[in-house]
């Protein structure tokens, strides 16, 4: 082990002299495990000497601090304020501030000058003057780039690029002025400063007579200056962790820093421990479908190394994948008791972060009534009664209210609709950003009193953590903006979202004990005998991007800033060390593709897998699509018992329904769902009105219209049909009805949106459905939505049982001197034609006329109990009633030799006949419930989860 090693080493050459020393370190961790070593092998009693990363010794030598980032930003924003033409707003701006501040702490820390960099040049000869100082090489990547941005005239981009690159000089200038006046700076800002100093100045800082630079690898210009300014006084040392194997071959990209390194900050000992990549190790490969099966293998790996592993202390877990962090811990085998996690977990994966979203989506889209008080939109209600961060804070159970919203198809919901101290804090009306600022607050500090009075556990402690880290980037924000113009509500609620979605959460542990859950970054310097990789996917592992930058790729090239290759060699030099070491690596990668993720495994697998002959696992999924088989409910007695219930006689009163038959039909599966096991559909809130429901109004509403100026008379006159049409009956009775059956109350709302337009073309339909029966006056209407149920008697393997249809005839007429007719109303785009009886009874087939079929039920019935009658079933289809010749009969036929179906009389026996088959069928036990073979029938089937056919 390297740290373990020169831990020795350090100890044998300064013996007692250690007080004087300062150790640097990349990060914070290898510095602990490297005071765990010193402890571990030192033979007396002695002072500790001093540990520091490189960024606590920048900013001690700088005598500055590193400032907030919210506080540059702002005073950023502050100076382009002062020099934009035409200024954005900050919540626009926040992306590019970040941009800006990155590009200059690169600049800083790589000692590049800017007044250089960001030149406009309009002339191509001017390159030569200008950036003379640069290598041949260098300046003819940036005659390309300017060659090629002034090709083919100016655009709005063009002069969009050109606005902001003359601005960054004195944006940069601005910025270093005023955070040099409060003593503050970014991190490149410190680094540039000690960097500067003369040796005089630099000596009065110093704190340590020794400086020992240990396990860096890609270097800025600043830190070389630095470490060579210490050199050359000789109060420093370097050390540096790498492999013979990849500082030999110069065309290992691991080995691309690290090659020069060595040769300009010699270390003063050979260790002898730098060709541990020739060993050989135990490597496996996991080509994985999901994230979730990598969480669940790390499981696997570990339990199989119970055996060798104690307390897990020489294994880590790297998640190249930062959201992988939370499926991984879930899924730690119970034989590991201790875990140590030394990364950041994005806020934006946080349950707190999609409840606060979910709060600020809330207010964002709140309308206004008429009266000056709010109401919030029903999918953003839904989305926080639904979220667990309400129900577990709430102590209330809101499934009362979420059942009433849907069901009352609440499209807006006023805040005195909820109950409750939550939820009253929640449902409130919030105008201003202060308030906002002060009611987050105080919604927090509840949320943190309720998780402290909480069984406390480890999730209890980490949403804790969530809820500190947010209110303290509240409290910085809030203490940022007090003073200055007032945030728009908008804004400030896309700036709040902004600053949480880029926050970290760091997590608190015994670092020294335990597994090590760690991100590729935290590896530095530490190694393992057991390492578990996951992620290592080409776009993760390299990253694919070195990050957005204002400064073409040609310009970081030229002048020596961090570019694409760069971050290859420094991932690549990550991979490698923490493997070298390892005597058994395991690889994960997730081998399928999903958005913009390619599923590629990354170029150091390839690597691993030819240069170690590492072992590929694919595991075996156990079901496959192909292995599907069709779904088949056998009739047991049980289920015979239930389909009894639809015989005459039972308690139940069940009935067989036109709609019913249908189903069956179709599909027996589904008639078995809902008929047999009675499984309800899933209600949804509906924000305008369905198919279902527009035809449902239009029914009971022509009923209602009917109904009225029916009462006492035996046949309606054209007359009597007119005077519907005056006043405001149509109006009236419609929005009665559409309260009753939308709203699902009697209590009118005010109808808005889409449903206006669908209120007036039921309107239209009304009257259409009313010029119609004028037209044909004077009508005797026999029945309206009337019941009616006949009994059905069929043979089974038990003898003949009586089985009971039924079903609501949507009306009964006779015009004058004309034939009774059975009417039913649609909607929807219905065709009044069909084959033959027999085809109304095919299964699977898509083209069957359903609506033909219940309508000859329905005829069926009626002539059950009227047998003396000549009855014609028939459409009124709405949409074609407005053409000409309108007729509602059926046609029955060959396609070109469709006949009028004026009697049904004639084709009763027949229909009775298929019909009995057809119970006969749903009662026989040696016939199973199965799925429909055509496929089309289940793309809308509310049960296709269950069959996984959707």
């Amino acid at each position: 082990m390297f740290l373990e090693t020169l831990a020795k080493h350090i100890l044998h050459e300064a013996s007692d002299n250690l007080t004087d020393h300062c150790f640097v370190f990349p990060n914070r961790r290898s510095g602990l495990f490297f005071n765990r070593f010193l402890v571990k092998h030192a033979t007396g009693t002695q002072w500790a000497p001093k540990t520091v990363t490189i960024n606590e010794l920048m900013q001690d030598l700088s005598g500055y601090v590193v400032a907030d980032q919210l506080d540059i930003l702002f005073t950023l924003y502050d100076i382009y304020l002062e020099v934009a033409p035409l200024p954005e707003q900050f919540d626009s701006f926040y992306p590019w501030g970040e941009m800006m501040i990155n590009d200059f702490d690169n600049l800083d820390k790589y000692m590049v000058d800017p007044e250089s960099i960001f030149r406009n040049i309009k002339e191509l000869k001017e390159i030569d003057d200008v950036f003379g100082d640069l290598e041949k090489e260098e300046v003819e990547f940036i005659r390309k780039f300017w060659k090629s941005f002034h090709q083919g005239g100016s655009t709005r981009e063009k002069d969009m690029f050109l606005t902001t690159w003359k601005m960054l000089p004195g944006l940069y200038r601005s910025l270093k002025k005023q955070l040099t006046e409060r003593e503050e700076g970014y991190e490149g800002m410190l680094y540039r400063n000690v960097a500067e100093m003369d040796m005089v100045n630099l000596t009065e800082k110093l704190t340590s007579a020794h400086y020992s630079f240990i396990g860096f690898n890609a270097l800025s210009q600043s830190e070389k200056r630095l470490f060579s300014k210490l050199r050359n006084k000789g109060m420093a040392s370097f050390y540096w962790d790498y492999d013979e194997r990849y500082i030999r071959d110069e065309f290992m990209e691991a080995g691309r820093f690290m090659r020069d390194n060595i040769v300009q900050f010699p270390p003063p000992v050979n260790l002898d421990i730098f060709n541990s990549l020739d060993n050989e190790r135990d490597i496996r490969i996991f080509n994985l479908p999901s994230d979730v099966l990598q969480a669940k293998t790390v499981h696997q790996i570990l339990s199989e190394r119970t055996n060798t592993i104690v307390e897990a202390n020489d294994t880590a877990i790297v998640a190249c994948n930062e959201n992988l962090l939370m499926p991984v811990l879930v899924s730690l085998p119970d034989q590991v008791n201790l875990v140590n996690i030394t990364m950041g977990y994005p806020f934006s994966n946080t349950p707190l972060y999609s409840f606060t979203e979910g709060l600020l989506r809330l207010y964002r889209n709140t309308r206004k009534n008429r009266d000056g008080t709010i109401k919030f939109y029903n999918k953003d209600v839904l989305s926080v009664l639904n979220h667990q961060y309400y129900q577990l804070i709430s102590n209330e159970d809101p499934s009362g209210v979420i059942r009433n919203i849907i069901h009352e198809n609440r499209v807006y919901v006023d805040p005195d609709f909820f109950t409750g101290e939550f939820a009253g804090m929640i449902f409130r009306q919030v105008s201003t950003t202060s308030e906002l600022c002060q009611w987050l607050d105080k919604l927090l500090l509840f949320i943190l009193d309720r998780l402290q009075t909480e069984e406390q556990h480890q999730y209890r402690e980490l949403e804790k953590e969530y809820v500190l880290v947010m209110l303290s980037r509240l409290n910085k924000l809030s203490q940022i903006i007090d003073g200055r113009p007032e945030l728009e509500l908008q804004t400030f609620i896309k700036l709040f979202k902004r600053i949480m979605s880029g926050q970290r959460i760091p997590f608190t542990g015994e670092p020294l004990a335990g597994l090590q859950v760690m991100g590729i970054l935290e590896t530095r310097l530490l190694d393992f005998d057991n390492v578990i990789m996951l992620s290592v996917n080409e776009d993760i592992m390299p990253r694919s991007s070195a990050g957005h930058s204002f400064i073409p790729y040609s310009f970081r090239y030229a002048y020596g800033l961090p570019t694409r290759e760069d971050m290859d060699a420094i991932y690549a030099y990550y991979f490698y060390r923490i493997i070298q070491r390892a005597k058994k690596v395991d690889l994960l990668f997730k081998g399928a593709a999903e958005g913009v993720r390619s599923g590629e495994m990354s170029r150091y697998l390839y690597q691993m897998k030819y240069d170690y002959d590492a072992v590929m696992v694919r595991p075996v999924l156990s079901v496959h699509a192909s292995d599907k088989s069709a779904i088949s409910i056998d009739k047991s007695p049980e289920i015979i018992s239930v389909l009894e219930k639809y015989m005459d006689g039972d308690e139940e009163g069940r009935y067989f329904s036109p709609s019913a038959l249908n189903t069956y039909i179709e599909c027996s599966l589904k008639f078995y769902f809902r008929k047999v096991t009675r499984i309800k559909e899933q209600e949804e809130l509906l924000e305008e009105l369905d198919t279902i429901g527009f035809g449902n109004i239009l029914h009971h509403a022509i009923h209602e219209l009917y109904e009225k100026i029916s009462e006492g008379k035996e046949e309606l006159t054209r007359e009597d049909l007119i005077s519907l049409k005056t006043g405001d009956q149509v109006d009236s009775t419609l929005e009665d009805v559409f309260a009753r059956e939308f709203y699902k109350s009697g209590k009118k709302r005010i109808i808005e949106g889409s449903n206006l337009v669908i209120i007036a073309i039921l309107k239209k339909y009304l009257l259409k459905i009313i010029d119609t029966d004028a037209g044909i006056a004077p009508i005797s209407m026999l029945d309206l939505e009337k019941d009616y149920k006949v009994i059905r008697n069929i043979r089974t393997g038990q003898g003949i049982i009586p089985v009971l249809l039924g079903g609501k005839i949507d009306r009964i007429d006779r015009p004058h001197n004309g034939i009774t007719r059975i009417i039913d109303y649609k909607t929807g785009g219905t065709e009044q034609v069909f084959q033959s009886i027999d085809s109304l009874f095919e299964k699977d087939a898509l083209n069957r006329n359903k609506e033909a079929f219940q309508a000859f039920v329905y005829a069926s019935l009626y002539l059950d109990k009227n047998p003396e009658q000549e009855v014609m079933p028939g459409l009124y289809i709405v949409r074609k009633m407005f053409g000409e010749n309108y007729s509602p009969e059926f046609r029955m036929g060959e396609p070109n030799h469709k006949m009028p179906l004026q009697n049904f009389k004639e084709y009763y026996e027949e229909f009775n006949e298929r019909l009995e088959i057809l119970l006969e069928e749903i009662f026989n036990p040696d016939i199973p419930f199965t799925q429909t073979l055509n496929t089309a029938y289940c793309k809308y089937c509310d049960f296709n989860g269950i069959c996984d056919r959707g």
